[in-house]
């Protein structure tokens, strides 16, 4: 989109809540995997995702939904925007999916995004890639079920996991950052609401083990509905307590 916000980057977009739109994405192709597509009770649908790495040297998963067919081969520079309509923008959303049990942030570009070629210079297909990997299906699009994530490759990995175990730490960090961020924002809201209205209320000061029961008690509901999900996955800032 010409008059549009900026590219975002994957960091940026790592930080965003579940489901938040992304204002655009632009990155360099570096594995795709074959495109499914099927019938099901709502229609025809096709799911066909790629790992794309921006200029941070960062990679994030990026599957088009109900999208034709792109076929983009390694070494494509792509460019990924949402559609700007009557109610705001649509089409390209941060999302969080599970694979064997490990959270990841990943993109979603369904039909409505717009999806350019910036440049084309074919890189080739790494040792472990397997030919099934440049192969294509025709079909249109709807999400198949959760436990579908096309990122196997059909033959075996190379016998180092390393990168693998990294990004499950890395993963990990993030998740118990969000979590503090979390708490930090609870504790926060009882020293500035519930302690001087206690104060007001009762005459007394609240005990340290009151205001720590208060906050814990708040952070468990607030994490059992979700709100960790929509904290960043970096430390808070003074300005965020403000």
């Amino acid at each position: 989109m010409d008059d549009g916000p900026a590219m975002q980057s994957i960091n940026q977009i790592r930080d965003l809540p579940h489901k938040a739109v992304v204002y655009g994405f632009e990155g360099t192709v570096s594995k795709g995997f074959p495109r499914k597509a099927g019938t099901n009770n709502l229609g025809e649908w096709s799911f066909e995702t790629f790992v794309v790495d921006d200029n941070d040297g960062e990679s994030i998963r990026l599957s088009l939904k109900n999208c034709p067919e792109a076929g983009w081969q390694p070494g494509t520079t792509i460019r990924v925007e949402p559609h700007k309509g009557d109610k705001g923008f649509s089409g390209l959303y941060a999302e969080d999916d599970e694979y064997k049990g490990v959270p990841r942030r990943t993109l979603l570009a369904t039909a409505t995004s717009r999806r350019t070629i910036t440049s084309q210079e074919q890189a080739p297909q790494r040792g472990n890639d397997s030919p099934e990997q440049t192969s294509r299906s025709s079909g249109m699009a709807y999400n198949p079920p959760p436990e579908y994530a096309p990122d196997a490759p059909a033959q075996p990995p190379k016998p180092t996991q390393r990168p693998g175990r990294d990004e499950m730490i890395l993963e990990t960090k993030r998740a118990m950052v969000k979590l503090a961020n979390l708490h930090l924002i609870c504790a926060m809201v009882v020293e500035k609401v519930e302690v001087p209205v206690y104060k007001k209320l009762t005459g007394n000061d609240m005990s340290e083990a009151q205001r720590q029961g208060a906050a814990s008690s708040i952070f468990i509901k607030a994490q059992m509905d979700g709100h960790h999900k929509s904290m960043p996955s970096s430390p808070l800032k003074e300005t965020d307590f403000a």
